[in-house]
């Protein structure tokens, strides 16, 4: 259990890399506007498909440093820390056009897909009875543990019975189980909340993209073995 709950952690941090804009001198999000950000997920039932949008909308962003709604591949490949040549043919795969940019649309189909795959793992991961539900015992305490992590780093402190009480809230029968759809909202609002500057992670110093095929890589592996 202590070395799935470590690895899950290193996973959340992963998903939080790639779902957050660098919070450094270049970005244009001041420190009232993210506490307003923190506080619309914390009070919301978001949407799923919503907040995975939000999401991919950081990542197109941060990777768009011109700002001309398109990503050129020197803007692309800072996305990943992967070799140039493999940066290149994902490069392929975003630009259906074939026109040599990644438009928003194209980034957001299959960013989209990505970030859909990595979520389906990590509840995989979490669901570790196989019965397509994490139940309210050790699994429930698991996932909540890490999501209270990952508020209380956003700067919002809560508490495992605050947490809980929020994953339970989507919990639509009342069964005492989640869903894999009942679960991705509150996932999502917390990975949302936490701030991390990828130029600035205490976990990877030397991480300079926001990666969401390291985490579906990392994930598959771990399932694998």
């Amino acid at each position: 259990m202590s070395k799935l709950k470590k690895f899950i952690s290193l996973v959340s941090v992963s998903f939080f890399l790639m779902s957050m804009t660098a919070c450094n001198n270049n970005s244009d999000m001041t420190n009232l506007a993210l506490q307003e950000e923190v506080q619309t997920f914390a009070a919301a039932k978001s949407d799923s498909k919503d907040l995975i949008k939000k999401l991919v909308d950081r990542r197109f962003t941060f990777s768009d440093k011109n700002k001309d709604k398109k990503l050129a591949f020197d803007e692309f490949k800072g996305l990943e820390s992967e070799h140039e040549d493999v940066m290149k043919k994902m490069f392929i795969s975003y630009d259906k056009s074939k026109d040599n940019s990644v438009s928003y649309d194209e980034f957001l189909a299959t960013d989209t897909a990505n970030a859909n795959e990595s979520l389906k793992s990590m509840f995989a991961m979490l669901d570790q009875s196989r019965n397509k539900f994490i139940d309210s015992g050790s699994e429930l305490d698991m996932v909540v543990e890490i999501a209270q992590q990952e508020a209380n780093d956003s700067g919002k402190k809560v508490t495992m019975e605050e947490v809980k009480k929020d994953f339970l809230s989507y919990d639509a029968d009342k069964d005492g189980k989640l869903t894999y759809d009942e679960f991705l909202s509150p996932e999502l609002k917390y990975i949302l909340m936490t701030p991390v500057d990828p130029y600035k992670n205490s976990i990877n110093k030397n991480f300079n993209g926001i990666s969401i095929n390291m985490l579906v890589n990392n994930t598959k592996t771990h399932l694998k073995k």
